[in-house]
């Protein structure tokens, strides 16, 4: 037998030991649209993940003819309990979920904008 043969008869029979081929996934969906515009931002959702995953706090951003989604923040706290802010005033925030790989983060960039658009489908 030749190598692809044996290795697609070895996935048949890993398939086979955990009950069959696995379904295709869920794509990711979004809800909870709270419309909000200020300079990039354009609004808040939430985005629930084909694991199960659930993330609060997801926003959808658009400048210049692109757009992402930025990942749940906390409020920067200071020592004395305050919002810590830019010496410009603006509110600093920390990364609750971050996904450190480019190529993993650029595919829930993908994912995550179509869940977004499917939201919006209605709008239309």
């Amino acid at each position: 037998m030749t190598g692809p043969v044996m290795l697609s008869e070895q996935r048949s029979a890993e398939a086979a030991s955990w009950g069959g081929p696995r379904p295709f996934p869920k794509p990711m969906v979004a809800t909870d649209w709270r419309e909000i515009k200020r300079h990039s931002l354009r609004g808040f959702f939430t985005l629930k993940l084909a694991s199960g995953i659930v993330l609060r706090g997801c926003s959808l951003h658009e400048q210049r003819g692109k757009r992402w989604i930025g990942l749940p923040g906390a409020p920067q706290i200071d020592d004395n309990i305050r919002r810590r802010t830019d010496q410009a005033g603006k509110k600093l925030y920390v990364p609750v979920v971050e996904i450190p790989d480019r190529e993993q983060r650029d595919r829930f960039q993908r994912l995550a904008l179509a869940a977004v658009d499917r939201l919006h489908e209605g709008d239309r």
